[in-house]
């Protein structure tokens, strides 16, 4: 009978321990973000949130966030203890640049494409492998060149230094 052999069994075993610090930091960066954000909702309705709920289609990170992420990529040629720092460091920032390439969706979909919004997340769930690779190169063309406020006129009532 067929089966996997032992070597197959042993690769597969190695790929998933390479992989696991990226899954347990993305795992994390998003339940983390999740429960913030519910947080906040929960605090805004009872009455009790201090400022402003942001819009979060204007999310910015700063420039030195990306060389965050160049880090933990080179980190992963080095091997290691910093090959693993590498891997979980990239897949937290996958995580993060993913919801800003989001949120570029969102600002130019509000205003010039209102199917642009479904139509990213359908693709997100059909083909995720795909789609959310060039959101977070989107994230980082943000955070890098803003390039959000050179297609999307920032809305009147955000802080001057938001965007």
């Amino acid at each position: 009978m067929g089966g996997i052999s032992d070597e197959k069994l042993t690769s597969i075993a190695r790929l998933w321990a390479e992989l696991m610090p990226a899954v347990v930091a993305s795992y994390w960066t998003l339940f983390l973000a999740i429960n913030t954000y519910l947080a906040g909702q929960v605090a805004r309705i009872s009455g009790h949130l201090p400022r402003p709920w942001p819009k979060l289609a204007w999310i910015n990170y700063p420039s030195e966030m990306a060389g965050g992420l160049v880090l933990a990529l080179i980190g992963i040629w080095y091997g290691g203890a910093a090959r693993g720092f590498g891997i979980g460091g990239a897949g937290a920032f996958f995580v993060g640049f993913l919801f800003l390439g989001l949120s570029v969706v969102h600002a130019v979909g509000r205003a010039r494409a209102p199917w642009l919004i479904p139509a990213s997340y359908v693709t997100l769930v059909i083909a995720g492998y795909v789609v959310a690779p060039l959101a977070v190169l989107v994230g980082l063309a943000e955070s890098t060149f803003g390039i959000r406020s050179r297609l999307v006129a920032k809305p009147p009532d955000l802080p001057t230094g938001t965007v």
